[in-house]
């Protein structure tokens, strides 16, 4: 049986779970994004337009992103 001492745990939980979650929330997930071009034979990222019909007018295989 359940005691009163194990929902008080369970409320303690509960609220760190909460304030975790908000503050996640009001100041985002923290993400380190590498931002790296390169011309490669498929499409990953988003694709460069000027670069890639500078550098593959010939090479139709590739992809500058």
């Amino acid at each position: 049986m359940e005691t009163k001492k194990d929902f008080q745990i369970l409320e303690v939980f509960i609220k760190s779970y909460n304030i975790e979650a908000e503050n996640i929330f009001n100041h985002g997930v923290n993400s380190d994004y590498v931002l790296k071009e390169e011309n490669i034979s498929f499409l990953n990222g988003k694709l460069k337009v000027n670069q890639n019909i500078k550098y593959n007018i010939a090479d139709k295989a590739k992809f500058f992103c």
